[in-house]
């Protein structure tokens, strides 16, 4: 074996060879450095939860549509199922009623124009962000009422009080009343939103939670919390009048009853939700 490999090495040709093969590996190499790469899409936060789902009785017709429904957090998801789910006429259209929440910084421009959704809970100005003509493909079905935005803490609220104690906000920076409102006070007071006392929650009842347990001194809020009720906390507030948006039907969707029947059943949940 060793005597082929020697007469090999000092073949003649051998040098010719060695130069072909490294050039092969070399061309071979760059070419895979430089393939494109398959990038693969951002994956979405999404999460949903259906009448079939929480109501094991439903026997869902196949051959019918399922009414979609997006909003941006999942604590509207079982009391707006329990609105709409026993609803005969909703029964009688739709295979099933799914509600899907996606926070509202996941939500694109292509999901509006492809009307992926039925029906939305949104903002004018934030759809209008995304798509300036989103009222071709969605219109307003019913307003929602305008809401105040404060602080809660269980101290008097002041100055001093936010520049030397934890302070609480959502991280969705969408939120108007959790987010970008007290955002602005905070600045006006020089007090740095990066600092550690400043403390991010994914969700109102966490950071409502956070309130109640002590970890955290004082949070925003609206006058539909639960901490607005009573006089255990001090309240102080931050903006006024704040428009909530309201809820968009897709264009798509013309069927009269279906329409009365989700404006109505809307209507109820907004007035069982009033402070």
């Amino acid at each position: 074996m060793n005597d082929v490999m020697t007469r090999l090495w000092h073949h003649p040709a051998a040098p010719r060879c060695y130069t072909l093969v490294s050039l092969l590996l070399f061309v071979g190499l760059m070419a895979w450095l430089q393939a494109p790469t398959l990038t693969m899409p951002q994956t979405l936060t999404f999460n949903q939860l259906s009448c079939s789902a929480v109501k094991a009785t439903k026997h869902a017709d196949p051959a019918l549509p399922n009414l979609t429904i997006l909003i941006p957090a999942h604590v509207m998801a079982r009391r707006l199922l329990s609105t709409l789910c026993s609803n005969p006429v909703l029964n009688r259209r739709f295979s099933d009623v799914t509600v899907q929440w996606l926070p509202r910084g996941e939500l694109t421009p292509r999901m509006i124009y492809q009307q992926d959704f039925d029906l939305m809970w949104g903002r004018d100005y934030h759809l209008a962000g995304l798509s300036p003509d989103y009222q071709r493909y969605y219109e307003t079905l019913l307003p929602m009422p305008q809401y105040d935005a404060l602080w809660f803490a269980r101290e008097p609220i002041t100055p001093q009080f936010l520049a030397t104690h934890r302070i609480g906000l959502l991280s969705d920076t969408f939120s108007r009343s959790g987010y970008q409102l007290p955002v602005q006070v905070l600045e006006q007071l020089s007090i740095d939103i990066h600092a550690a006392s400043v403390i991010r929650y994914p969700s109102r009842q966490a950071m409502v939670s956070a309130l109640m347990t002590g970890e955290i001194d004082v949070i925003p809020d609206t006058n539909y919390s639960p901490l607005y009720q009573g006089d255990t906390f001090y309240q102080t507030t931050i903006a006024q009048g704040i428009s909530a948006g309201g809820w968009f039907v897709s264009r798509s969707l013309r069927d009269v009853q279906v329409l009365q029947a989700l404006q109505l059943r809307l209507k109820q949940l907004l007035t069982a939700s009033a402070p």
